[in-house]
C-alpha cells in the first residue's frame, strides 16, 4: 500500500504545533477514531520531499497502537529516506506532523510505502528495544556515545561522555548491548584505533558498506547521527559523501556550511571549532620552571600551503632569536619534503607523542602558531585552544578565526617586525604576560571546553541536560551594619553565579531586624552559635565549596570564578591565592609571586575556597572559628589534603581602603 499527501504549512511563534493526519484531535495517547490498519512487525519505508524556511523544524510523527493502548511514537526527518520497522504488538498507525519555530514549510511529496518481509535483511536486524532516555539523564558524563575517532578526538571526548568504540565487524553486538543515544563520527583516517581506516573517506573501489549498514541500523532505532569534519575546509571533498547521509553534520569551517547544506539538503549543519579537556590542557605547572622560549610543536611540508612555509619561515626565524625549540611531528621521517629547513635543525629536539603534549604546551614560556587556513571564521589549529588553555601565551600568524575568536589575548602577527615588538614587549612586562596566561584561561574555560561542545551538539537536538556550575557559598563575619553593607557589596560584585552569601552574627537581638532588611534569594544570616549543631560543612552550606571572606579584604570581580574555573582542571579540597598582593602602606605589593598553578602546602581562609565534601573534624562552628581567625590550612595538608594556588588577581590582602584605581590594577 503507498499513501502519497501534499502540505503546506505556516507558523508564527517558537511553540510546538501539531497537525494530525484523519484526526480531529492530538491527544496522541488516544486510540485513533480512524486509524490506518497494519500487521505486526511490518516494514514502512517513508520518502519526503519538503521546501523548509530558515527558523522552522518540521517532523512526521508515526504513532504506533496495540488493540488496548499507544505503544510509542517515531519521529521522521523530512527529505529523507527513512525505514521503520513497526513493533510486533502494532496494529494501528496514525501519522501527525510536529512543527517547531517561526516560518513556511511545503510538505512538496510525502510517500509511505508497506513492505511484508518473512525474514529481514540480516544488515538490518529487528528493533532491539533501545530505550530513548534522554530526559533521564542528570548529566552529559552519562550520555552514552557511539563513536567512530581518531586519537586525538578520541582522548578529548573521553572525560565529557560515555564513549562506546567498535569495529567495522562487532559493531552490531557491541550497540545492540550498550544501547547508544546517539552516533559520532568525525572525518577519521585511522578511526578507533584503525580499525574504520579507509571506511570513512571517500577512497577508489571503496563503497563504505560497513559505515552505510551503521546508518541504517541507527536510523532504524531513532538514534540521531551527528558528524563531524575536523578537516575542513582542505578535506571537504574527501568526507562530504559520508557527511551528507548523517542527521547533524558539523564543521571545523563555518565557511562550509552552504555546501554541506546544498550537499544534505537539510539546513542542520553547524560550526565546530576545536576547544580543550581541562584534564589534559591545564595550568598546573610541571615541576620546573618554564624555559624562557618559543616552542612550536607540528610539522613542516616543503612542497605544500606554500603561503603557510613562507610565513613559518619568518616567524621561526625570529622566534629562534630569542630561543626556539621545535617538536617535529614528522621526525622519524627521513625524505627532504619532510624536514625544517638546515637553519633551524639544531632546533628541533625531536618529535612528542600526544600524550606527552604537556611539555610543550607548558614547559616553555610561549606556543608557535602558524595558520594554513586563515580567511575561516572558526578553523585554526587545536594547539591555540590548548595552549591558551594550558596558561601560555600564543604567537601566531593571522587568522580570522583567531583574531574574532580571541581577539588580543592571542598575540597575532601580521608582519615579523610586529611578531618581534610584541615578544619584546612580553620578556619586559611579568605583568603583561601574567595577564595575558590568565585572559586565555579563562576564556577557553568558560567557552571552548569539549563539555561545552557537547552540550552545543545537544542542544541543537532540542535536547538540555543541565549539567549546573558547582555552587559556592560566601561566608561573612559581620558585627554592623557597615560590615554587613561591605559584605553584600563584595558579594555582588562577583561575576560567578552560581552563588550565596552567609553573613555570621553575634547578636541576638537585632537578628530579626537583620533578616528583614538585608536577607533575600541569595543571602542568609545565621547566628554564628547555631553553627555548632552542624557537623557537615556541605549539610550548612548546601554547595560544594565554601568562601570566606574578610572585610579587610578587596575581592575583585573575578574572584570566585577564577578559583571555580580551577575547580574544573584540578580535585583540589583547597584552592586558593598563595601568589597574592597585598596592601603595604597604600601600596600594592606581589608576595610569593612564584607560586601560581602549583600544589602548596599552605594557604590562607580568607583568599580560597574550601571543598565542603573534605572531611573536617568537629562541628561547623569549629571550622569557621578558625578561618574568621586566620588560621592558615597548613594542617589540612597535614591531614592529606591537596592545597593548589591558582593565579594571583583578583585579590588584595588589607585591600579594602585603597583607591579605586589600585584595585583595578589587578582586577583583570
Amino acid at each position: 500500500m503507498t499513501l502519497m499527501v501534499h502540505f503546506f504549512f505556516a507558523n508564527a511563534n517558537e511553540k510546538a504545533n501539531y497537525t494530525s493526519f484523519k484526526e480531529t484531535n492530538v491527544a496522541f495517547s488516544r486510540l485513533p477514531k480512524q486509524p490506518l490498519e497494519v500487521l505486526p512487525g511490518e516494514m514502512l519505508i517513508i520518502q519526503s520531499e519538503a521546501e523548509i524556511s530558515q527558523g522552522i523544524t518540521i517532523k512526521l510523527a508515526v504513532a504506533e497502537y496495540s488493540a488496548a493502548r499507544k505503544i510509542k511514537t517515531s519521529f521522521v526527518e523530512m527529505n529523507k529516506e527513512h525505514q521503520l520497522t513497526l513493533d510486533k504488538e502494532t496494529t494501528a498507525l496514525r501519522f501527525a506532523f510536529k512543527i517547531v519555530g517561526a516560518g513556511l514549510a511545503k510538505i512538496k511529496h510525502l510517500q509511505v510505502n508497506r513492505f511484508f518481509q518473512s525474514k529481514r535483511d540480516a544488515s538490518i536486524p529487528a528493533n532491539e528495544d533501545i530505550p530513548n532516555d534522554w530526559h533521564s539523564l542528570k548529566r552529559i558524563k552519562d550520555l552514552r556515545v557511539a563513536c567512530i575517532l581518531d586519537e586525538f578526538t578520541m582522548t578529548s571526548f573521553d572525560k565529557v561522555v560515555d564513549l562506546i568504540t567498535f569495529t567495522p565487524n562487532n559493531w552490531q553486538e557491541v550497540l545492540t548491548e550498550a544501547r547508544p543515544h546517539l552516533l559520532f563520527v568525525e572525518s577519521a583516517w585511522h578511526g578507533n584505533g584503525d580499525t574504520w581506516q579507509y571506511k570513512i573517506g571517500k577512497y577508489s573501489n571503496d563503497e563504505r558498506k560497513e559505515l552505510k549498514a551503521l546508518l541504517a541500523w541507527c536510523q532504524e532505532r531513532d538514534i540521531p547521527t551527528v558528524f563531524w569534519n575536523k578537516e575542513d575546509p582542505i578535506h571537504y571533498e574527501k568526507f562530504i559523501d559520508s557527511a551528507k547521509r548523517f542527521d547533524y553534520i558539523y564543521t571545523t569551517d563555518a565557511n562550509k556550511i552552504p555546501d554541506y547544506q546544498k550537499q544534505a539538503k537539510h539546513e542542520r549543519v553547524f560550526a565546530l571549532p576545536f576547544a580543550a579537556e581541562p584534564s589534559q590542557h591545564n595550568p598546573i605547572q610541571l615541576g620546573i620552571p618554564k624555559e624562557d622560549k618559543v616552542c612550536f610543536a607540528g610539522s613542516y611540508y616543503a612542497n605544500r600551503h606554500i603561503e603557510r612555509r613562507e610565513k613559518m619561515d619568518e616567524m621561526l626565524a625570529i622566534s629562534a632569536d630569542y630561543g626556539l625549540v621545535i617538536y617535529d611531528r614528522n621526525f622519524e621521517r627521513t625524505e627532504e619534503e619532510f624536514l625544517f629547513p638546515k637553519q633551524f635543525r639544531e632546533n628541533v629536539v625531536g618529535s612528542l607523542p600526544y600524550k606527552d603534549i604537556a611539555k610543550a604546551y607548558k614547559g616553555y614560556r610561549y606556543i608557535l602558531n602558524v595558520n594554513s587556513v586563515i580567511d575561516s571564521p572558526t578553523m585554526f589549529s587545536r594547539r591555540v585552544f590548548e595552549g591558551l588553555a594550558s596558561g601560555t601565551p600564543i604567537l601566531s600568524s593571522y587568522s580570522k578565526g583567531i583574531e574574532e575568536i580571541f581577539g588580543n589575548i592571542v598575540m597575532i602577527a601580521q608582519n615579523p617586525r610586529e611578531l618581534q615588538k610584541q615578544l619584546a614587549a612580553m620578556r619586559t612586562n611579568e605583568t603583561a604576560y601574567r595577564e595575558k596566561t590568565l585572559l586565555g584561561i579563562r576564556e577557553v574555560y568558560e567557552k571552548h571546553t569539549y563539555q561545552k561542545r557537547m552540550a552545543f551538539i545537544l542542544d541543537n537536538m532540542g535536547v538540555t541536560i543541565a549539567d549546573e556550575e558547582p555552587s559556592v557559598a560566601v561566608i561573612a563575619k559581620v558585627d554592623t551594619t557597615k560590615d554587613i553593607e561591605a559584605a553584600i557589596e563584595q558579594f555582588e560584585r562577583q561575576t560567578y553565579l552560581t552563588k550565596k552569601l552567609i553573613l555570621l552574627v553575634d547578636d541576638l537581638t537585632e537578628i530579626q531586624t537583620m533578616i528583614n532588611r538585608y536577607s533575600s534569594e541569595q543571602v542568609e544570616i545565621c547566628i554564628l552559635d547555631y553553627t555548632k549543631h552542624y557537623t557537615k560543612l556541605r549539610t550548612f552550606t548546601e554547595s560544594s565549596y565554601l568562601a570566606y571572606f574578610d572585610s579587610a579584604n578587596h575581592y575583585g570581580e573575578n574572584y570566585l570564578k577564577d578559583l571555580m574555573i580551577a575547580t574544573k582542571y584540578t580535585q583540589a579540597d583547597f584552592i586558593g591565592k598563595a601568589s597574592y598582593y597585598e596592601a603595604t602602606e597604600n601600596k600594592l605589593v606581589c608576595k610569593q609571586a612564584e607560586v601560581e598553578y602549583q600544589f602548596v602546602t599552605s594557604l590562607w581562609p580568607d583568599r580560597s575556597i574550601m571543598s565542603t565534601s573534605f572531611p573536617f573534624e568537629g562541628t561547623v562552628y569549629d571550622s569557621l572559628k578558625a578561618w574568621i581567625n586566620k588560621e592558615d590550612l597548613s594542617a589540612y595538608f597535614a591531614k592529606g589534603a591537596q592545597l593548589f594556588s591558582a593565579d594571583k588577581f583578583n585579590f588584595i590582602e588589607n585591600g579594602q581602603t585603597l583607591a579605586e584605581a589600585d584595585k583595578a590594577n589587578i582586577g583583570l
